[in-house]
């Protein structure tokens, strides 16, 4: 494990651990004291890179990740690698730049928001789903969940009435992470008898949700009233 000394330059960390030199660059903290950063694993003396990949430091997930790749090339001890990424996320979180903050909750007098205005309620499905709201589908496997969630993509897109209720017309983005164009022309031709909206836009394209990715998803979503990411599992980064 790593003793906690380190060379800063330029925003790049370097530890030397006397089996490896790690490379730490374009480190930052999110909201919930998650540090985010590429790394990079050298053999010690030498200009052979053994790993290099960009992701959560402090996910033990993605530290395992990275010492196998570094054993596969080295021929090492996954479990040393990993206990010097350790001590990499140990000595950063030690770092005042990148110390966890404390956060203290603020209370505020409930009559303050009993005062205020209240808000018009918008729905993009009446009395159903709620414009700005996040939902999840759950069900066991194959019982139709994804064929459901698209065909409420189709009805929000076009006006029309889901599950016997209204909708309010809208751009709708969808992510379809799980099923190939095939599948889904076959669904969208029989749901929609060949006349599709023409404000109903699609990725199938592999992606992960994160705070560094996060910025440009908004912008891809922005103006969007519904969004949909079908699974979410394979979008999402899972952290310990």
């Amino acid at each position: 494990m790593t003793k906690g000394k380190y060379v800063s330059d330029n925003s790049t960390f370097t530890f030397d651990t006397g089996a490896h030199e790690i490379r730490v660059s374009n480190v930052h903290v999110d909201r919930y004291n998650r540090i985010f950063g590429q790394i990079q694993i050298t053999v010690s003396e030498s200009e052979g890179v053994l790993a290099l990949d960009r992701g959560e430091l402090t996910s033990a997930a993605f530290r395992a990740r990275v010492a196998s790749y570094t054993a596969q090339r080295n021929s090492g001890d996954t479990f040393a690698v990993e206990n010097e990424l350790t001590g990499v996320v140990i000595a950063l979180q030690h770092d005042p730049d990148f110390a966890p903050k404390s956060r203290v909750p603020t209370l505020k007098p409930i009559g303050e928001l009993m005062d205020a205005e209240q808000a018009v309620e918008r729905h993009v499905v009446h009395q159903l789903l709620e414009n700005g709201a996040f939902y999840g589908l759950a069900a066991k496997p194959k019982l139709g969940k994804s064929i459901l969630a698209l065909n409420l993509c189709l009805a929000v897109a076009s006006g029309h009435e889901w599950l016997g209720r209204p909708t309010t017309k809208g751009d709708v983005v969808a992510f379809l992470l799980e099923d190939s164009e095939r599948t889904i022309q076959r669904r969208v031709r029989r749901m929609t008898g060949g006349i599709f909206p023409q404000n109903f836009e699609y990725s199938t394209d592999p992606f992960s949700l994160t705070s560094e990715t996060y910025p440009e998803m908004v912008k891809l979503c922005t103006g969007a009233s519904l969004i949909l990411c079908d699974p979410i599992i394979q979008a999402s980064t899972i952290s310990d």
